[in-house]
Protein backbone atom coordinates (compact mmCIF):
# COMPACT_ATOMS: atom_id res chain seq x y z
CA UNK A 1 0.00 0.00 0.00
CA UNK A 2 1.66 3.41 -1.07
CA UNK A 3 2.20 6.44 1.22
CA UNK A 4 -0.71 8.39 -0.80
CA UNK A 5 -2.81 5.50 -0.17
CA UNK A 6 -2.27 5.17 3.68
CA UNK A 7 -2.53 8.96 4.12
CA UNK A 8 -5.96 9.24 3.07
CA UNK A 9 -6.93 5.83 4.93
CA UNK A 10 -5.21 7.73 8.15
CA UNK A 11 -7.34 10.96 7.45
CA UNK A 12 -10.72 9.14 6.76
CA UNK A 13 -9.69 7.36 9.81
CA UNK A 14 -9.67 11.10 12.00
CA UNK A 15 -12.86 11.32 10.80
CA UNK A 16 -14.43 8.40 11.75
CA UNK A 17 -12.12 8.30 15.47
CA UNK A 18 -14.56 7.86 18.25
CA UNK A 19 -17.94 6.64 16.81
CA UNK A 20 -19.96 7.65 19.65
CA UNK A 21 -19.81 11.29 21.45
CA UNK A 22 -17.35 10.55 23.56
CA UNK A 23 -14.19 10.87 21.40
CA UNK A 24 -10.14 10.28 21.54
CA UNK A 25 -8.96 11.73 18.13
CA UNK A 26 -6.99 10.23 15.66
CA UNK A 27 -6.09 12.24 12.46
CA UNK A 28 -6.37 15.38 11.25
CA UNK A 29 -7.61 27.92 10.73
CA UNK A 30 -7.91 30.93 10.01
CA UNK A 31 -5.02 32.32 9.55
CA UNK A 32 -4.70 35.95 11.57
CA UNK A 33 -1.17 37.43 11.22
CA UNK A 34 1.75 36.26 12.89
CA UNK A 35 4.39 38.10 14.71
CA UNK A 36 6.94 35.38 13.38
CA UNK A 37 9.03 35.54 9.84
CA UNK A 38 8.03 32.65 7.59
CA UNK A 39 11.35 32.52 6.21
CA UNK A 40 13.27 32.07 8.83
CA UNK A 41 15.27 29.04 9.91
CA UNK A 42 14.32 29.01 13.25
CA UNK A 43 10.27 29.30 14.77
CA UNK A 44 11.18 31.42 17.74
CA UNK A 45 14.27 32.35 19.27
CA UNK A 46 14.86 34.04 22.78
CA UNK A 47 16.76 36.98 23.17
CA UNK A 48 18.66 35.49 25.09
CA UNK A 49 20.17 32.40 23.95
CA UNK A 50 20.53 33.29 20.78
CA UNK A 51 24.45 33.95 20.91
CA UNK A 52 24.95 30.74 22.29
CA UNK A 53 23.92 27.24 21.12
CA UNK A 54 20.56 25.94 23.53
CA UNK A 55 22.11 22.39 23.27
CA UNK A 56 25.68 22.83 24.89
CA UNK A 57 24.17 25.32 27.92
CA UNK A 58 24.03 23.94 30.99
CA UNK A 59 21.63 25.00 33.84
CA UNK A 60 22.22 24.59 37.78
CA UNK A 61 18.04 23.21 37.61
CA UNK A 62 18.16 20.05 36.26
CA UNK A 63 14.86 17.69 35.26
CA UNK A 64 14.89 14.03 35.25
CA UNK A 65 12.40 11.65 33.89
CA UNK A 66 11.17 10.02 37.36
CA UNK A 67 12.62 6.34 37.93
CA UNK A 68 9.02 5.28 39.19
CA UNK A 69 8.31 5.78 34.97
CA UNK A 70 10.57 3.27 34.36
CA UNK A 71 9.68 1.10 36.57
CA UNK A 72 6.05 1.39 35.51
CA UNK A 73 7.50 1.06 31.80
CA UNK A 74 9.18 -2.54 32.47
CA UNK A 75 6.17 -3.49 34.75
CA UNK A 76 4.22 -2.35 31.64
CA UNK A 77 5.66 -4.09 28.91
CA UNK A 78 5.87 -7.59 30.83
CA UNK A 79 2.43 -7.30 31.79
CA UNK A 80 0.97 -7.06 28.62
CA UNK A 81 3.29 -9.38 26.87
CA UNK A 82 1.78 -11.76 28.95
CA UNK A 83 -2.12 -11.07 29.10
CA UNK A 84 -2.71 -9.23 25.42
CA UNK A 85 -4.91 -10.58 23.15
CA UNK A 86 -3.53 -9.93 19.73
CA UNK A 87 0.08 -10.23 19.32
CA UNK A 88 0.63 -7.22 16.91
CA UNK A 89 -0.11 -4.63 19.53
CA UNK A 90 2.29 -3.56 22.22
CA UNK A 91 3.39 -1.02 24.73
CA UNK A 92 5.49 1.23 23.17
CA UNK A 93 6.25 3.67 25.64
CA UNK A 94 5.13 5.24 29.15
CA UNK A 95 3.65 8.61 29.07
CA UNK A 96 3.60 11.45 31.74
CA UNK A 97 2.15 14.53 31.99
CA UNK A 98 3.00 16.55 35.61
CA UNK A 99 0.62 18.48 37.11
CA UNK A 100 -2.69 15.90 35.55
CA UNK A 101 -3.07 12.11 36.20
CA UNK A 102 -2.22 11.50 32.70
CA UNK A 103 0.92 8.54 33.67
CA UNK A 104 0.16 5.19 31.57
CA UNK A 105 1.65 3.20 29.14
CA UNK A 106 1.15 4.01 25.28
CA UNK A 107 0.69 1.44 22.93
CA UNK A 108 0.97 0.74 19.11
CA UNK A 109 -0.57 -1.99 16.93
CA UNK A 110 1.08 -2.87 13.51
CA UNK A 111 0.68 -0.58 10.86
CA UNK A 112 -0.79 -2.52 7.91
CA UNK A 113 -2.77 -4.36 10.61
CA UNK A 114 -4.51 -1.24 11.91
CA UNK A 115 -4.88 -0.10 8.90
CA UNK A 116 -7.30 -3.47 7.61
CA UNK A 117 -8.65 -2.99 10.87
CA UNK A 118 -9.71 0.28 10.24
CA UNK A 119 -11.60 -1.18 6.86
CA UNK A 120 -13.30 -3.63 8.84
CA UNK A 121 -14.41 -1.65 12.00
CA UNK A 122 -14.47 1.63 11.00
CA UNK A 123 -12.16 2.35 14.04
CA UNK A 124 -8.24 2.15 15.36
CA UNK A 125 -7.38 -1.02 16.86
CA UNK A 126 -6.97 0.63 20.44
CA UNK A 127 -9.72 3.47 19.83
CA UNK A 128 -11.93 0.98 22.07
CA UNK A 129 -9.60 -1.03 23.55
CA UNK A 130 -7.19 -1.08 27.03
CA UNK A 131 -3.86 -1.32 26.93
CA UNK A 132 -4.47 -5.43 26.38
CA UNK A 133 -6.75 -5.44 23.59
CA UNK A 134 -10.05 -5.91 25.68
CA UNK A 135 -13.13 -3.67 24.86
CA UNK A 136 -12.91 -0.23 26.89
CA UNK A 137 -14.94 2.66 26.02
CA UNK A 138 -12.48 5.11 26.99
CA UNK A 139 -9.71 3.27 25.39
CA UNK A 140 -6.21 3.95 26.20
CA UNK A 141 -3.37 6.33 24.96
CA UNK A 142 -1.66 5.19 21.21
CA UNK A 143 1.06 6.27 19.09
CA UNK A 144 0.30 7.11 15.17
CA UNK A 145 1.22 3.92 13.76
CA UNK A 146 3.71 5.64 10.98
CA UNK A 147 5.65 6.16 14.44
CA UNK A 148 8.82 4.46 13.74
CA UNK A 149 10.80 4.32 17.59
CA UNK A 150 13.17 1.76 17.09
CA UNK A 151 14.71 1.35 20.27
CA UNK A 152 13.27 4.15 21.80
CA UNK A 153 16.59 6.36 21.76
CA UNK A 154 16.79 10.05 21.49
CA UNK A 155 18.83 9.51 18.13
CA UNK A 156 15.67 6.91 17.38
CA UNK A 157 13.12 8.39 17.65
CA UNK A 158 10.72 10.25 14.72
CA UNK A 159 10.44 13.43 13.81
CA UNK A 160 7.05 14.04 14.88
CA UNK A 161 5.68 11.35 17.52
CA UNK A 162 2.29 11.87 17.98
CA UNK A 163 -0.05 10.29 20.22
CA UNK A 164 -3.80 9.91 20.75
CA UNK A 165 -5.94 9.92 23.37
CA UNK A 166 -9.85 10.31 24.27
CA UNK A 167 -11.16 13.24 25.99
CA UNK A 168 -14.47 12.12 27.62
CA UNK A 169 -16.83 15.39 28.48
CA UNK A 170 -18.11 15.84 31.02
CA UNK A 171 -20.81 15.00 30.55
CA UNK A 172 -19.20 12.76 27.94
CA UNK A 173 -18.48 14.03 24.77
CA UNK A 174 -21.00 17.44 25.49
CA UNK A 175 -18.71 19.64 27.23
CA UNK A 176 -14.92 20.33 28.08
CA UNK A 177 -13.35 18.78 31.43
CA UNK A 178 -10.32 19.37 32.52
CA UNK A 179 -10.67 17.21 35.34
CA UNK A 180 -11.49 14.46 33.26
CA UNK A 181 -10.13 11.19 32.48
CA UNK A 182 -7.69 10.22 29.71
CA UNK A 183 -6.29 13.68 27.54
CA UNK A 184 -9.10 16.01 28.48
CA UNK A 185 -6.77 17.15 31.56
CA UNK A 186 -4.20 18.54 28.56
CA UNK A 187 -7.00 20.93 28.71
CA UNK A 188 -5.37 22.68 31.88
CA UNK A 189 -2.90 23.72 29.61
CA UNK A 190 -4.76 26.45 28.53
CA UNK A 191 -4.62 28.12 31.86
CA UNK A 192 -1.65 30.17 32.10
CA UNK A 193 -0.41 29.18 35.60
CA UNK A 194 -0.33 25.69 34.82
CA UNK A 195 1.20 26.34 31.40
CA UNK A 196 3.91 27.74 33.20
CA UNK A 197 4.50 25.68 36.29
CA UNK A 198 4.15 22.77 33.88
CA UNK A 199 6.93 22.71 31.03
CA UNK A 200 8.17 19.58 30.27
CA UNK A 201 6.44 16.21 29.58
CA UNK A 202 8.32 12.50 30.17
CA UNK A 203 7.99 10.13 27.84
CA UNK A 204 9.96 6.56 28.64
CA UNK A 205 10.86 3.88 25.98
CA UNK A 206 12.89 0.83 25.90
CA UNK A 207 16.25 2.47 25.80
CA UNK A 208 15.04 6.26 26.33
CA UNK A 209 14.17 8.80 29.41
CA UNK A 210 12.90 11.66 27.12
CA UNK A 211 11.71 14.94 28.52
CA UNK A 212 9.55 17.51 25.90
CA UNK A 213 9.71 21.16 26.50
CA UNK A 214 6.30 22.50 25.60
CA UNK A 215 5.93 25.34 23.28
CA UNK A 216 2.56 25.42 21.74
CA UNK A 217 -0.44 24.54 23.37
CA UNK A 218 -2.86 25.18 20.19
CA UNK A 219 -6.78 24.52 19.21
CA UNK A 220 -6.65 23.08 15.40
CA UNK A 221 -9.24 21.48 12.77
CA UNK A 222 -8.11 17.53 12.21
CA UNK A 223 -6.16 18.49 9.29
CA UNK A 224 -4.10 21.84 9.54
CA UNK A 225 -2.69 23.76 6.61
CA UNK A 226 -0.20 24.33 5.06
CA UNK A 227 1.54 21.48 6.92
CA UNK A 228 -0.58 18.61 8.21
CA UNK A 229 0.44 18.32 11.87
CA UNK A 230 -0.43 14.46 11.77
CA UNK A 231 2.83 13.62 9.42
CA UNK A 232 5.79 11.64 10.61
CA UNK A 233 8.59 12.66 8.60
CA UNK A 234 8.71 16.25 7.13
CA UNK A 235 11.54 17.80 4.81
CA UNK A 236 13.59 20.37 6.94
CA UNK A 237 11.37 23.49 5.57
CA UNK A 238 8.31 21.52 6.33
CA UNK A 239 9.25 20.90 9.75
CA UNK A 240 9.80 24.79 10.21
CA UNK A 241 6.10 25.31 8.88
CA UNK A 242 4.69 23.25 10.75
CA UNK A 243 5.93 24.35 13.98
CA UNK A 244 5.33 28.28 12.94
CA UNK A 245 1.67 27.29 12.17
CA UNK A 246 1.27 25.15 15.60
CA UNK A 247 2.87 28.12 17.48
CA UNK A 248 0.37 30.59 15.50
CA UNK A 249 -2.48 28.50 16.84
CA UNK A 250 -1.03 28.47 20.36
CA UNK A 251 -3.33 29.69 23.46
CA UNK A 252 0.38 31.27 24.99
CA UNK A 253 4.01 32.67 23.09
CA UNK A 254 6.98 30.59 24.80
CA UNK A 255 9.64 33.06 23.40
CA UNK A 256 12.07 31.36 25.15
CA UNK A 257 12.06 27.94 23.40
CA UNK A 258 13.67 28.05 20.29
CA UNK A 259 12.79 24.75 17.58
CA UNK A 260 15.16 24.36 14.64
CA UNK A 261 15.07 21.83 11.57
CA UNK A 262 17.27 19.29 13.24
CA UNK A 263 14.73 19.23 16.42
CA UNK A 264 12.68 16.19 17.16
CA UNK A 265 8.53 16.97 18.84
CA UNK A 266 6.22 15.19 20.02
CA UNK A 267 2.33 16.08 19.60
CA UNK A 268 -0.52 15.21 22.08
CA UNK A 269 -3.66 15.03 20.50
CA UNK A 270 -7.37 15.15 21.75
CA UNK A 271 -10.81 16.30 21.07
CA UNK A 272 -12.35 19.52 22.49
CA UNK A 273 -16.32 20.83 22.63
CA UNK A 274 -15.79 24.19 22.23
CA UNK A 275 -18.10 24.91 19.25
CA UNK A 276 -20.68 21.83 19.46
CA UNK A 277 -20.70 18.23 20.64
CA UNK A 278 -19.15 15.85 18.42
CA UNK A 279 -21.89 14.85 16.65
CA UNK A 280 -22.50 17.95 15.41
CA UNK A 281 -18.77 19.28 15.18
CA UNK A 282 -15.59 16.43 15.36
CA UNK A 283 -13.10 18.65 13.11
CA UNK A 284 -12.47 20.30 16.96
CA UNK A 285 -8.90 19.29 18.16
CA UNK A 286 -6.53 20.19 21.30
CA UNK A 287 -2.34 19.95 20.77
CA UNK A 288 -0.09 19.80 23.73
CA UNK A 289 3.36 20.48 21.21
CA UNK A 290 6.99 20.06 22.67
CA UNK A 291 10.34 19.23 22.01
CA UNK A 292 12.82 16.29 22.56
CA UNK A 293 15.42 18.18 24.85
CA UNK A 294 18.53 17.15 23.77
CA UNK A 295 21.19 19.34 26.11
CA UNK A 296 21.50 20.14 29.61
CA UNK A 297 19.35 23.42 30.07
CA UNK A 298 16.37 23.64 31.27
CA UNK A 299 13.87 26.11 33.31
CA UNK A 300 12.18 25.48 36.32
CA UNK A 301 9.22 27.47 34.54
CA UNK A 302 7.67 28.15 31.38
CA UNK A 303 8.10 31.74 30.45
CA UNK A 304 4.49 32.17 28.28
CA UNK A 305 2.76 35.11 27.26
CA UNK A 306 -0.72 35.52 25.84
CA UNK A 307 -1.25 34.80 22.26
CA UNK A 308 -3.13 37.93 21.11
CA UNK A 309 -3.30 37.62 17.53
CA UNK A 310 -4.06 33.51 17.82
CA UNK A 311 -4.67 31.78 14.29
CA UNK A 312 -8.30 30.09 14.76
CA UNK A 313 -9.71 26.87 12.87
CA UNK A 314 -12.01 27.54 10.32
CA UNK A 315 -14.82 25.90 12.53
CA UNK A 316 -14.59 28.92 15.03
CA UNK A 317 -17.15 31.76 14.33
CA UNK A 318 -14.19 34.11 14.71
CA UNK A 319 -12.43 32.87 12.02
CA UNK A 320 -12.62 34.92 8.86
CA UNK A 321 -10.58 32.19 6.64
CA UNK A 322 -11.35 29.96 4.57
CA UNK A 323 -7.94 28.36 4.78
CA UNK A 324 -7.03 25.54 7.51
Amino acid sequence: MNLKTKRILALALAAMLTLSAATGCKKGGDKNSSSEDPSSDVSQSSSDSSSEDEKDRVSEYQVEVPKEDREEFDRLVKDVEEKRLDPDGKVIAYLNVPGTDIRDAVVQYNAEKDLAHFQTNGEAYFERKDIYGNYSFEGCFFMDYEDKVGSGSADDMPKNTIIYGHHLGNPQGVTNDPDGIKFGQLLRFREKDFAEANPYIYLTTEKGDLVYQVFAVSDAPTVTSPIEYNLVDYSDEDFIKLTKDLRRRSYYNYPDVTVEADDKIMILSTCVYDYGTYAENNKQRFLVVAKLVTGKYFEETANVTENTNRKLSPYDPNSSSEAA
